[in-house]
């Protein structure tokens, strides 16, 4: 199995990239239980890493966390997308973290548009 350093550096096409994830998902599927054995096993034995590395994220990402707890709190989602009024796989997107209430139900590919057009 190739794990996802190896992938970076193998520096895999499109098509072959497709297939991997598509040999992977099978995979999956066909060894549920085993694969669930072997992640809860990392888990147990790395309870310290995993730790750090979200306590890293969150002190990373403090205004956001704090951003969406306000918005899930005091805002309901619309029922379709403000952009293209599709009605599945609506998401929640802050236009600005520092005023969190002000947020738009977005479907997921608008969301993703609206993320690849932000300037960092």
């Amino acid at each position: 199995m190739i794990s996802d350093d190896n992938m970076k550096t193998l520096n895999l096409s499109k098509e072959e990239r497709a297939k991997y994830n598509e040999y992977m998902r099978l995979y999956y599927h066909k060894n549920k239980e085993r694969a669930k054995a072997l992640m809860q096993n990392y888990v147990d034995n790395h309870r310290g890493k995993i730790r750090e590395i979200k306590k890293r994220y969150y002190d990373k990402n403090i205004e956001q966390i704090k951003a969406r707890k306000r918005a899930n709190t005091h805002i309901e989602m619309k029922g379709h997308c403000e952009i293209c009024n599709n009605t599945h796989h609506l998401e929640k997107h802050h236009w600005r973290y520092d005023k969190p209430l002000l947020v738009a139900t977005l479907c997921t590919p608008c969301h993703g548009i609206q993320h690849s057009r932000r300037v960092i």
